[in-house]
Protein backbone atom coordinates (compact mmCIF):
# COMPACT_ATOMS: atom_id res chain seq x y z
CA UNK A 1 0.00 0.00 0.00
CA UNK A 2 3.16 2.24 -0.03
CA UNK A 3 1.93 2.52 -3.66
CA UNK A 4 -1.60 3.77 -2.63
CA UNK A 5 -0.11 6.15 -0.36
CA UNK A 6 2.25 8.01 -3.02
CA UNK A 7 -0.71 8.04 -4.91
CA UNK A 8 -2.40 10.11 -2.57
CA UNK A 9 0.36 12.28 -2.28
CA UNK A 10 0.59 12.95 -5.90
CA UNK A 11 -3.06 14.26 -5.54
CA UNK A 12 -2.76 16.46 -2.67
CA UNK A 13 0.07 18.07 -3.78
CA UNK A 14 -1.70 18.36 -7.56
CA UNK A 15 -4.58 19.78 -5.81
CA UNK A 16 -2.98 22.30 -3.79
CA UNK A 17 -1.60 23.48 -6.65
CA UNK A 18 -4.33 23.76 -8.24
CA UNK A 19 -6.37 25.87 -5.40
CA UNK A 20 -3.32 28.03 -5.23
CA UNK A 21 -3.59 29.47 -8.53
CA UNK A 22 -7.29 31.11 -10.33
CA UNK A 23 -8.11 30.25 -13.29
CA UNK A 24 -9.05 32.91 -16.34
CA UNK A 25 -12.55 33.05 -15.57
CA UNK A 26 -12.39 33.24 -11.67
CA UNK A 27 -9.77 36.28 -12.00
CA UNK A 28 -12.27 37.68 -14.84
CA UNK A 29 -15.34 37.42 -12.29
CA UNK A 30 -12.87 39.50 -9.30
CA UNK A 31 -12.94 42.00 -11.82
CA UNK A 32 -16.30 41.71 -12.48
CA UNK A 33 -17.67 41.44 -8.58
CA UNK A 34 -15.08 44.77 -7.93
CA UNK A 35 -17.22 46.51 -10.77
CA UNK A 36 -20.38 45.57 -9.44
CA UNK A 37 -19.30 46.85 -5.36
CA UNK A 38 -18.54 50.25 -7.39
CA UNK A 39 -21.62 50.55 -9.55
CA UNK A 40 -24.24 49.16 -7.04
CA UNK A 41 -25.53 51.42 -4.41
CA UNK A 42 -24.56 50.47 -0.87
CA UNK A 43 -27.79 49.90 1.20
CA UNK A 44 -29.81 49.50 -1.94
CA UNK A 45 -31.75 45.73 -2.52
CA UNK A 46 -30.86 44.44 -5.98
CA UNK A 47 -32.81 41.45 -7.27
CA UNK A 48 -30.23 39.60 -9.69
CA UNK A 49 -31.99 40.84 -12.65
CA UNK A 50 -31.61 44.53 -12.16
CA UNK A 51 -28.27 43.73 -11.70
CA UNK A 52 -27.64 42.01 -14.51
CA UNK A 53 -29.47 45.01 -16.03
CA UNK A 54 -26.72 47.53 -14.51
CA UNK A 55 -23.74 45.56 -15.18
CA UNK A 56 -24.35 43.96 -18.59
CA UNK A 57 -24.52 40.69 -18.11
CA UNK A 58 -26.95 37.54 -17.75
CA UNK A 59 -29.36 37.30 -14.73
CA UNK A 60 -27.75 34.11 -13.80
CA UNK A 61 -24.00 35.34 -14.08
CA UNK A 62 -25.20 38.35 -11.62
CA UNK A 63 -26.87 36.10 -9.30
CA UNK A 64 -23.67 33.84 -8.60
CA UNK A 65 -21.39 36.42 -8.55
CA UNK A 66 -23.52 38.56 -6.03
CA UNK A 67 -23.75 35.01 -4.05
CA UNK A 68 -20.33 35.24 -4.31
CA UNK A 69 -19.85 38.68 -2.25
CA UNK A 70 -22.42 37.55 0.27
CA UNK A 71 -20.27 34.88 0.99
CA UNK A 72 -17.32 36.96 1.36
CA UNK A 73 -19.18 38.95 3.54
CA UNK A 74 -19.23 42.36 0.77
CA UNK A 75 -23.03 41.90 0.32
CA UNK A 76 -25.99 39.79 2.18
CA UNK A 77 -29.16 38.47 0.86
CA UNK A 78 -32.49 38.59 1.68
CA UNK A 79 -36.01 36.91 0.09
CA UNK A 80 -38.54 39.38 -0.97
CA UNK A 81 -41.61 38.90 -2.40
CA UNK A 82 -41.64 40.14 -6.30
CA UNK A 83 -45.87 40.50 -7.33
CA UNK A 84 -46.36 37.78 -10.17
CA UNK A 85 -42.78 36.46 -9.69
CA UNK A 86 -42.97 35.02 -6.33
CA UNK A 87 -40.35 35.09 -3.77
CA UNK A 88 -36.90 36.03 -5.12
CA UNK A 89 -33.41 36.95 -3.54
CA UNK A 90 -32.17 40.67 -3.02
CA UNK A 91 -28.58 41.18 -2.62
CA UNK A 92 -27.43 44.34 -0.39
CA UNK A 93 -23.97 45.66 -1.23
CA UNK A 94 -22.66 46.61 2.02
CA UNK A 95 -20.49 50.12 3.16
CA UNK A 96 -17.89 48.10 5.26
CA UNK A 97 -17.34 44.63 4.33
CA UNK A 98 -18.62 42.19 7.35
CA UNK A 99 -15.90 39.17 8.83
CA UNK A 100 -17.32 35.89 7.05
CA UNK A 101 -17.29 34.22 10.52
CA UNK A 102 -20.52 36.44 11.79
CA UNK A 103 -22.65 35.46 8.85
CA UNK A 104 -25.26 32.81 10.62
CA UNK A 105 -25.09 29.32 7.93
Amino acid sequence: TSKAKELVAGLDKRNAQKSATMTKTQKENEVLKAEMVEKLEKGKGYLAVEIASVMGFSTSKASALAGQLVKSGKATVADVKVKGKGIQKSYTILDEPIEVDDIAE
